[in-house]
């Protein structure tokens, strides 16, 4: 024991950053130093994640809590059952937590959305990033939660760090800004595929400074002069879009905005004129990066073309369902023109995608003298 007691503080410190949750613990029933230090790591305390509520697990909970000693750290809950311990420990515990988390993620049934919205009005002084989910349970239907807006008072109506906010089929009034938000920079929209959802024009009323914009949902529609006025006036100053929805609703997006005023957007299973009509800004030469990403726990393969001229950057996300033989949606239609092709001059793939996608490229498109291509592999 003592010759443990002679190693530095430092490497303890890199080794316990190695070791799973449940090693760590572990490692803290050795003696009373290494507990104290396995217990102060950031490894134990920083990032907090519930996802059961067994005892143990709200044990472990409560420690990691009182080990952070005030300091700042991220909290997820998310927990999509309904469970007697939501409302009788779990939204305890976050409430005990508003005062110190800078980033707060909640994921919980919508049967609970009363019980979380009083949580939230707590005070977030700290607090720069926020997700809130609601998951729609059995039988669960969005319009059920109509009068359950969220409501403005939230975080006390004031967390001037809070600079990300994400929503999922959380309802906002169209009426009453909330003064939290005041300052976010970057906003995301999310209803579940069934909804068919009217684009929201009001965003600006709620998040004054956005910059940066994800919308997803079954699809969007424009029912009044207002959305397309808005559409050109208001959402032409966003930097970055990201939309996902089915259908002709992204091509409707893209026809109605002012796409050239926004450098980078981001569409999901774009269908042909949807592409088209996204790349319309980019001038040749373009550059395409074809890499592998994790999606909401899926694959996806991620096509971005970048033109140097003008500086605009447009990525499409698609299923690897998309490349295998026979599928409906097919590959995506830049990779048939080879006029297209003509005009890249350079090509940067992940190894993990060369094998999927290469059967697909212009049969042509490896020998213009202008195309180099790279390779990497992480």
């Amino acid at each position: 024991m003592a010759t443990i007691l002679k190693l530095p503080n430092e490497l303890m410190a890199h080794v316990f950053s190695l070791l799973p949750f449940s090693s760590l613990t572990t490692a803290g029933w050795i003696c009373r130093h290494w507990r104290r230090l396995s217990r102060n790591h950031p490894s134990f305390w920083a990032d907090i994640r519930i996802d059961c509520l067994s005892p143990a697990s709200l044990f472990w909970a409560c420690q990691r809590f009182i080990w952070t000693y005030k300091r700042q750290f991220c909290l997820v809950v998310d927990f999509q059952e309904r469970h007697v311990q939501v409302e009788k420990a779990l939204l305890g515990l976050v409430c005990d937590a508003m005062g110190t988390v800078h980033e707060l993620h909640i994921n919980l049934d919508s049967f609970y959305a009363i019980s979380i919205f009083e949580t939230l009005l707590n005070r977030a002084e700290h607090l720069e990033r926020f997700s809130l989910g609601l998951v729609l349970g059995p039988k669960g239907e969005l319009f059920a939660l109509q009068d359950l807006p969220l409501p403005s008072g939230i975080f006390r109506r004031s967390t001037d760090r809070l600079k990300s906010v994400s929503l999922c089929n959380v309802l906002l009034t169209h009426i009453t800004p909330i003064p939290a938000f005041t300052n976010v920079t970057f906003v995301s929209i999310a209803f579940e595929e069934c909804v068919r959802y009217e684009f929201p024009t009001y965003l600006y009323d709620y998040f004054p400074q956005m910059v940066g914009l994800a919308l997803s949902s079954g699809s969007i529609i424009f029912l009044t002069e207002k959305a397309l006025i808005a559409l050109v006036a208001d959402f032409s100053r966003l930097s970055y879009l990201d939309g996902s929805f089915s259908g002709r609703c992204t091509l409707d997006v893209f026809r109605y905005m002012d796409t050239a005023k926004i450098a980078e957007d981001s569409v999901t299973n774009p269908n042909d004129d949807a592409v088209y009509a996204n790349l319309s800004p980019l001038r040749s030469p373009f550059h395409m990066f074809i890499q592998n990403r994790r999606s909401m726990g899926c694959q996806e393969i991620r096509i971005s073309i970048w033109s140097e001229s003008t500086n605009h950057t447009r990525h499409f996300a698609e299923n690897y369902d998309n490349y295998k033989p026979g599928d409906d949606n097919g590959p995506l239609s830049l990779f048939e023109n080879e006029d297209f092709a003509q005009q890249i001059s350079s090509l940067t793939i992940d190894t993990l995608v060369w094998p999927v996608i290469m059967p697909f490229f212009p049969p042509n498109l490896f020998i213009y003298h202008y195309c180099t291509t790279c390779f990497w592999r992480r």
